[in-house]
């Protein structure tokens, strides 16, 4: 009995060997078969892929082949889990394989495991440091790991084989922001937008539709703002977000670092409120603003007032104040309304149509003439007795008028008796002289047979001399929009008229233009966005700056008599593209939205006033 034990056991040690490798070789090569069908079907089917790579896996386990390639078929149907498990497996029977550990960091960082994707891509570096695509892979998963420190090298290896990527240059500044790397960062973004595209002027500061391919700047800016931010220069920070958001209005970075500004340096009130068109009253310490209604606030406390009424606000008309602060003129539904700043007091300005030069000596029929225009451009007089605005009384015609606020009665302050004016302008609020005796104000009645210029007049409206305004060196547009805004020297000498010249990209002078005859208008500055006299012989202004959305920003500056520059000492970070205003003192800064446009949404309600002094 024992020898049939013993031979038993011996035929069983013979045939298990034969039977292990008649597996073994079936094993193989059913492996074999379902992993050609497998690839046959990878590209057109990945998760019928992914099941004959099971199967293959399963025959031969120990195949890193077969897992790595069920790793990648899960990867590419979108099955991140699995694909990381398989493909984790691969990796640990071929520790040597670059491609296999870099489809792990991928499947890892698309599973939202980034922390796993990291420790993937270093081995992968580790097997071929200067590969490209690990590179790119572990900046990616670091990013998105919040790993800053991680993420600094591989980009700043990636930025020096491509200088010119935008991309990669956002990614690595703010990489360098988060690790405190702040002078660097600055060295990163001034280095890449010398690359920028050049904009004519027109196209930068006019209200053109930017190009998608901007977009991808608008990282650059953000971390440039952040970086500023981090070396507490407000200015330099604030104007990089300005500029971000000018080129994309919803990148959410640069809109929230902005709401987070000190409070010292930025002031939010009437946040509840849709605001345009703000006017700051002649103390500094309130803002008028349009809305659906008429309001003002308190620029220090935020209380708001509800002053007038709305009806159909005009677009181009903010509303002014009255010399003490006290009461407020704004113009809606085509007529001029003024009110106390609480509201009360609400009435029309101009109680009775005014009576017309006489228009048919030069032409114009009665049946084009027009006593219910449109009332536009008001100025308070310095003794706020009186109210100057502007109304076009007949195509091409528009003239001065001055009301009386007590009384309700206006009068023009022009009279079409002898000849035909030989200068005229038409689009631009009347500029009362700081001792209210001297006005000049649109006066246009053909556009095609006048040269722009400027009318002034003395308080009983008579003609006290006619302007011309400097046409050496620059090109002028017509007279009925060569004018933006005038202003009188405090001496009543001269006059400051920020011009527009001609053609479509919008470009403006600051020019001099003296009271006496004695003396020929000169401009002081090209490029100008505002002005305001300082004394009687210095003007500060602002000049626009930059050749691209990346670089483009203002100086504030002042110029003497002569028209020589020097910088301003204090800063001015905001671009003035729309809706925005400043103190008197110009120390507030009141705009409407950051970047001169409102986002989507609600969170850029009201006015953002800024304290300059505190930048």
């Amino acid at each position: 009995m024992k020898w049939r034990v013993v031979v038993w056991i011996l035929r069983i040690a013979v045939i298990a060997p034969i039977l292990y490798g008649v597996w073994c070789g079936a094993a193989y090569f059913l492996g074999r078969h379902y992993f050609r069908q497998g690839m046959v079907a990878f590209a057109r089917d990945p998760a019928s892929a992914m099941q004959q790579f099971a199967i293959a896996a399963k025959l031969q386990p120990k195949n890193a082949r077969y897992q790595a390639a069920h790793g990648r078929a899960a990867l590419k149907a979108g099955r991140f889990p699995q694909a990381a498990a398989s493909l984790q497996r691969a990796a640990h029977l071929r520790p040597d394989d670059f491609g296999i550990w870099h489809d792990l960091g991928q499947a890892y960082l698309k599973a939202n495991a980034p922390a796993e994707s990291v420790r993937a891509y270093k081995r992968a570096l580790e097997i071929r440091p200067n590969a490209e695509l690990a590179l790119t892979g572990l900046a990616e998963a670091a990013t998105e790991a919040g790993d800053a420190a991680a993420a600094i090298e591989p980009l700043r290896r990636l930025w020096q084989r491509s200088p010119n990527d935008v991309g990669l240059a956002g990614q690595l500044a703010s990489a360098l922001v988060r690790q405190g790397k702040v002078d660097e960062a600055l060295q990163v973004c001034g280095k890449i937008k010398q690359g920028a595209p050049r904009v004519k002027p027109g196209e930068l500061w006019g209200r053109h539709q930017l190009r998608s391919e901007w977009l991808r700047w608008s990282p650059i800016l953000a971390a440039e703002g952040d970086a500023y931010r981090a070396k507490g220069r407000w200015s330099e920070a604030i104007t990089a977000y300005e500029r971000c958001l000018m080129i994309d209005s919803t990148n959410p970075t640069a809109f929230d670092r902005v709401t987070r500004l000190p409070r010292e340096i930025l002031h939010r009130t009437a946040t509840h409120l849709r605001a345009e068109a703000p006017r700051f009253s002649p103390d500094g310490r309130r803002v008028a603003f349009l809305g659906s209604d008429l309001f003002a606030v308190d620029v220090t406390t935020g209380e708001v007032w509800q002053s007038g009424r709305a009806d159909g606000f005009e677009d181009l008309v903010r509303p002014i104040w009255s010399p003490d602060g006290r009461r407020l003129c704004c113009a809606s539904g085509g007529k001029l309304y003024t009110a106390n700043l609480d509201g009360s007091g609400y009435e029309v300005l101009m109680r009775q149509p005014p009576p017309l030069p006489q228009l048919g000596k030069l032409g114009i029929p009665r049946n084009e003439r027009r006593l219910d225009a449109p009332q536009a451009w008001p100025a308070w007089s310095p003794n706020g007795k009186a109210v100057a605005f502007r109304m076009k009384v007949a195509p091409d015609v528009a003239l001065t008028f001055v009301v009386d606020v007590k009384t309700g009665k206006a009068r023009s302050v022009h009279h079409a008796a002898g000849p035909l004016p030989k200068f005229g302008a038409s689009d631009f609020a009347p500029a009362w002289s700081p001792d209210g005796r001297v006005l000049c104000g649109p006066l246009l009645y053909r556009p095609q047979q006048q040269a722009p210029g400027l009318t002034v007049w003395s308080a009983d409206a008579i003609v006290k001399r006619q302007i011309g305004l400097p046409r050496e060196g620059v090109a002028l547009a017509g007279p009925a929009l060569a004018v933006v805004e005038v202003a009188w020297s405090p001496d009543v000498r001269y006059l400051a008229a920020l011009l527009r010249q001609k053609g479509a990209d919008g470009r403006t002078v600051l020019a001099l233009v003296p009271a006496s005859e004695r003396q020929t208008a000169r401009v002081l500055a090209k490029d100008v966005a505002a002005f305001r006299w300082l004394d009687a012989s210095h003007v500060w202004l602002l000049q626009r700056t930059g050749d691209s959305y990346v670089t483009a920003g203002v100086r504030a500056l002042v110029s003497d008599l002569r028209g020589n520059l020097k910088p301003d000492k204090q800063p001015f970070p905001i671009l003035p593209i729309l809706d925005w205003d400043l103190s008197r003192d110009r120390r507030w800064l009141a705009i409407c939205a950051p970047g001169g446009g409102k986002r989507p949404g609600t969170r850029d309600k009201g006015l953002w006033v800024f304290d300059l002094r505190r930048m």
